[in-house]
């Protein structure tokens, strides 16, 4: 099996400025436990997920940023 044939490609994203209860509303309306943290440029910064939104620490964190992708 291939990622291709598993993956979603809709993505949920958000930007950096959003606050945690709309990117929860959007986690609630499209069925994902993720969303995909974008600035204003479109710019991938990060990702938040549901595990990291429930945790009190990220609560606190603008947004938790993810390492540059391996190329």
């Amino acid at each position: 099996m291939q990622v291709r044939q598993v993956m979603e490609k809709e993505l949920i994203t958000a930007q950096t400025s959003a606050n945690l209860q709309e990117i929860a509303r959007k986690m609630k309306n499209h069925n994902v436990g993720s969303v995909i943290i974008v600035d204003e440029a479109w710019k991938l910064r990060g990702i938040l997920t549901y595990r990291m939104w429930r945790s009190p620490s990220a609560r606190t964190a603008a947004i938790l940023p993810t390492p540059a992708p391996a190329r």
